[in-house]
């Protein structure tokens, strides 16, 4: 049974949390959210062990240091939209065992000064192999180029089922490490610099998917052929192929994905054959 802190360990729990933080921990809070209080950490039991931590929007400034890896029941973590700087990257000793949600979207520090805008805060996606109860997560625009093995490592979390890595710095040919994510459901890859061809075996993984977004990876070519070729791909509702550089005829199978909601193909070599029904 879940419970909130009492007033005294919410107080508590709060500067725990913050001092996590190397630089002023709050700063310019956004106007939408308020400083952190019981909304922001829930508790089970009568130990009250942290399992949800949400710090979400409050503009929250600094490095994230270690401390913050410790809370070992920790399932709900969301530090998205705020100004961190430095590296996440949690322990190897799979202290965070029970997270089952990450959302890191947005939460990174921009230098708008400096040429290219800088990006200042980066993700380990080694470190992330560890997190082997994830079942989302979310890295949008979160610097993970900086990272050698690329995509690759996400093959590990084999419980996802919602991934987004849009506009993070992802290069070259879509990681084959997707075919190990036998449980997800929505992909995100928009907004990187994917290039190659789609790869065949690419069907053995939108036959899973409910969603899937590849949109503006403008080298990112070949056809989309894969869609519709597996009965169990008939379950995508939504599909979007924006700004590749794919070519070819949408195939006919596609007009039979009766779950299909929503189909965005802004692709000049992109041809449609509509059927009369």
């Amino acid at each position: 049974m879940e419970a909130m802190f009492s007033c005294g360990r919410v107080a508590f729990a709060i500067i725990t949390i913050l001092c996590c933080f190397t630089s002023p921990a709050i700063a310019c809070p956004l106007p939408e959210r308020k400083l952190p209080g019981t909304d922001s950490i829930a508790a089970r039991g009568e130990e009250s062990v942290v399992i949800s931590v949400d710090l979400s929007g409050y503009n929250l400034k600094g490095n994230i240091s270690s401390s913050l890896f410790q809370l070992s029941g920790l399932e709900h973590l969301d530090l998205s939209h705020n100004l961190f700087k430095g590296k996440f990257s949690p322990p190897h000793n799979r202290k965070l065992k029970s997270l089952t949600f990450l959302d890191l979207s947005f939460a990174g520090y921009v230098n708008e000064s400096s040429p290219g805008l800088v990006r200042e805060f980066y993700v380990s996606l080694e470190s992330l192999s560890n997190l082997v109860s994830l079942e989302y997560l979310s890295l949008a625009r979160v610097n993970i180029s900086v990272n050698k093995e690329g995509g690759e490592v996400v093959g590990s979390l084999s419980n996802l089922q919602q991934l987004s890595m849009s506009d993070c710095g992802l290069g070259g040919p879509i990681p084959n490490s997707l075919l190990k994510l036998t449980s997800l459901l929505h992909l995100d890859l928009s907004d990187n610099y994917l290039s190659a061809h789609i790869p065949a075996w690419f069907e053995n993984v939108t036959g899973r998917l409910l969603s899937l977004d590849l949109s503006w990876n403008y080298n990112l070519g070949g056809d989309i052929s894969f869609i519709g070729q597996r009965k169990s791909s008939l379950s995508l509702t939504s599909i979007d192929l924006s700004g590749t550089a794919i070519k070819g005829r949408i195939p006919s199978a596609i007009w039979n994905m009766s779950c299909l909601r929503i189909l965005v193909c802004q692709v000049p070599e992109l041809k449609v054959r509509f059927h009369l029904l």
